[in-house]
């Protein structure tokens, strides 16, 4: 694609009233590979409000170690979208 054409794409994709579901979107392409297959098979739904992602973990023993790990993963998130925007990640 085009660089121009995919700037074009990805700023239309992104506008004010979709922008959270386009960061949840690049959150949940990220989520397997980043976090691996094991946090992904228990994982059952990343979720977001505002600058917030939810996540549903169904292994208490993972949820705990996710919860201990929160700073990091915005830290990850963030990183793969290229700014801040994550600001906080709930465990559930």
């Amino acid at each position: 694609m085009d660089p121009s054409l995919k700037d074009t794409f990805l700023n239309h994709l992104r506008n004010k009233d979709n922008e959270g579901d386009y960061f949840l979107a690049r959150a949940r392409r990220f989520w397997a590979g980043g976090f691996g297959k094991r946090v992904a098979q228990q994982t059952t739904e990343l979720r977001r409000r505002k600058r917030t992602l939810f996540i549903y973990v169904n292994n208490s023993a993972l949820r705990h170690e996710l919860h201990m790990l929160r700073a990091q993963i915005v830290q990850r998130l963030n990183e793969e979208a290229g700014e801040d925007w994550w600001e906080e990640v709930k465990i559930k």
